[in-house]
């Protein structure tokens, strides 16, 4: 996990880095299976989100974290 606030706990063998520990982010993007899930939490604490099977996406999706998770 890449996570943007100070929030979240590391389970079994999950691995977390942070963009930083002090801003908060009410979305979430997850990359799995050849999708790509993006989740909102809207001041009403109701999530709102989509997901995209597209195998494209998905490993531009990758790429993109593999190098963001390189560079923490």
């Amino acid at each position: 996990t890449i996570a943007s606030g100070p929030k979240g706990s590391i389970y079994g063998n999950d691995e977390r880095k942070w963009l930083s520990k002090k801003a908060l982010s009410p979305t979430y993007k997850l990359i799995y299976a050849g999708k790509v899930a993006m989740i909102s939490v809207g001041s009403d604490e109701k999530l709102h989100g989509t997901i995209i099977e597209d195998k494209n996406l998905y490993e531009t999706e990758r790429i993109v974290f593999d190098a963001l998770w390189k560079s923490l």
